[in-house]
């Protein structure tokens, strides 16, 4: 616990807010208290910008085999802390034990592979098209760059943003979820451990009612150079909108709707099992969690003994985590009761888990859904899966594409041609075929409509860190 921080940390030092200000967070399981960190507001996040752009003048020039080198020491630190960070995770969130330990082993592997990243950012020597001149291209960090992150994975997700950013050669700011704070400034703590400059990271905390005038500095400030936001669409929007005037670089991972796409030739059993897993992890609070189950005609009533049965069998507290607050248990419960009101049906579960505690909710099968029901459009966030039928290839794919949305889907099918056929029909940057969640650093992450633009991993994630130049040497 000696990780565990009350303060910010702002070029290098662990700070309070200027007003003095703090707020709690607390344990969604039980609803205790487990610290408080400050509170800041738009002057605080200024501080950090400034703090960020100063470090930059020499952190730009540090090596990439030396970011490399710290970065390493960082994920040899957070691997040798892993269960006291698992720990502070699973409190802060509610997640269980084995959940917040794969998210901390994830951590490990994020940093490592941008360590390697770090020395593999290229440019191109192309071929002159006159004598005497020599075209170079290269990628340069752009800047400060500010990174915000949702409480679904606050170590995740923060830190790899953190950790791609730094490889880079940026420097950054961050502003963790108000609901988990904790497991972010404990690993930060670590990142100084392992020797990384004052200023290159610094850590902007508050609750909800000071993040809009915190994310509106990290948008209109000259300092910051771009932006890195995993959450909600509305929330993208608004942040898209107020760096528009600037020009400034943004990145956004927002929010899905993910068809689970389950054809007749499909591996019912796989399918089924596959489902479970990713609808569940996380008690459903996964931007990738499955959201519509659309099962063909043939295979539909098998699908449904399968899948209901094994929903049967999750025990909430147990192999249920609980929600993140009174405000996610509010709205799963309004997309319950709005899909009964409309004529759905609940096949399992359907109730508030109050028995376990006040966040819990009970794991859920809906069917008969149609496309006025709420939870057909909208993203759950939550423990409620509903399954649809459809009658040919045509139709379910076409109701994989019916939403906004394009972060990614599941596909389920034993034939070859199908599998190619459908994976590109689909509308989305990711696709899963006979697949359940599976994102290793290699690949590229990130949707296409309202789920967002750019992409997270691979050498595309760090690419998005950087800007081209183009130099042209002439008189040779």
């Amino acid at each position: 616990m000696n990780l565990l921080k009350n303060k910010a940390y702002i070029n290098g030092e662990w700070v309070h807010a200027k007003t003095q200000s703090i707020f709690e967070v607390k344990n969604p399981r039980n609803g205790e208290t487990l610290g408080t960190v400050p509170h800041m507001d738009a002057s605080d996040a200024e501080l950090a910008v400034e703090a960020a752009s100063e470090a930059f003048k020499t952190w730009q020039d540090v090596t990439g085999e030396e970011r490399a080198r710290l970065l390493r020491k960082w994920a040899e630190l957070v691997k040798e802390n892993a269960e006291a960070l698992a720990q502070i995770l699973a409190d802060e969130t509610g997640k269980l034990d084995n959940e917040a330990k794969l998210e901390v082993v994830g951590l490990v592997t994020s940093i490592e592979f941008n360590a390697e990243e770090a020395t593999r950012i290229q440019g191109e020597i192309p071929s002159s098209p006159l004598p005497g001149k020599k075209l170079l291209i290269e990628r340069q960090p752009l800047g400060v760059v500010a990174l915000i992150s949702p409480w679904n994975f606050p170590l995740m997700l923060s830190l790899k943003k953190v950790a791609t950013a730094l490889a880079a050669g940026c420097t950054c700011v961050v502003k963790p979820p108000e609901d988990a704070p904790l497991s972010t400034l404990s690993a930060v703590q670590l990142a100084q451990d392992a020797g990384i400059p004052k200023g290159v990271i610094n850590v902007v905390t508050c609750d909800r009612s000071n993040a809009s005038q915190i994310g509106k500095i990290f948008c209109e400030s000259k300092l910051v150079a771009g932006i890195s936001f995993t959450g909600s669409t509305a929330i993208g929007k608004i942040l898209y909108q107020q760096c528009g005037p600037h020009i400034k670089r943004i990145s956004l991972e927002l929010g899905g709707n993910f068809p689970f796409l389950v054809s007749n030739s499909a591996n019912i059993d796989e399918a089924a099992q596959l489902g479970i897993q990713s609808k569940f992890f996380n008690c459903g609070q996964v931007c990738v969690s499955p959201n519509r189950f659309l099962v063909q005609e043939e295979v539909y009533d098998e699908f449904i003994d399968k899948f209901s049965e094994a929903i049967a069998d999750i025990i909430p507290g147990e192999g249920l985590a609980p929600l993140i607050n009174s405000t996610q248990f509010k709205r799963v419960c309004g997309i319950v009761e709005d899909a009964i009101s409309k004529g759905a049906n609940v096949i399992v579960g359907g109730q508030p888990a109050e028995d376990i505690g006040k966040l819990f909710y009970q794991p859920t099968l809906i069917t008969e859904v149609t496309h006025e029901i709420q939870i057909y459009t909208e993203e759950v966030f939550g423990p409620v899966a509903s399954v649809i039928k459809f009658k040919t290839e045509k139709e379910g794919v076409a109701m994989a594409n019916d939403t906004e949305k394009g972060l990614g889907s599941y596909f389920f099918s034993q034939d070859v041609s199908q599998i190619f056929r459908v994976s590109r029909l689909l509308q989305n940057g990711v696709v899963w075929v006979n697949e359940g969640i599976f994102l290793p650093n290699k690949a590229p992450f990130g949707g296409v409509k309202e789920s967002g633009i750019g992409r997270e991993g691979s050498h595309h994630g760090i690419e998005d860190f950087t800007y081209i130049k183009f130099i042209c040497i002439g008189s040779l």
